[in-house]
């Protein structure tokens, strides 16, 4: 197969804008499924949680009256009062004479 002529038809026109892929709006469907997904796997663990968590529910599910609870502690503040001045230094001892 020989080529004889070659010639341009037209010059070729340059787009004004990008045409594929349009980044915005795949940017803003990924943060609108990661959220819509987020949202359905939160309500599938909280709908699925079976999991005891007061006193009352011991009551309500199981019909137990519960004995004790024990507390639950939240505050940096108050490893203090349970341990102490363990490993802080000086012992706040006193001396026997």
């Amino acid at each position: 197969m020989k080529v004889i002529s070659v010639g341009v038809v037209d010059k070729a026109n340059y787009p004004q804008s990008q045409s594929y892929p349009i980044t915005i709006k795949w940017i803003e469907y990924g943060f609108l499924i990661g959220f819509v997904l987020s949202i359905g796997v939160l309500l599938i663990r909280f709908i699925l949680d079976d999991t005891i968590k007061t006193s009352e529910d011991v009551e309500k599910y199981l019909g137990l009256s519960t004995l004790a609870v024990i507390p639950k502690i939240s505050d940096s503040n108050n490893k203090k009062k349970y341990y102490g001045n363990y490993g802080k230094g000086k012992s706040k001892r006193r001396k026997r004479v």
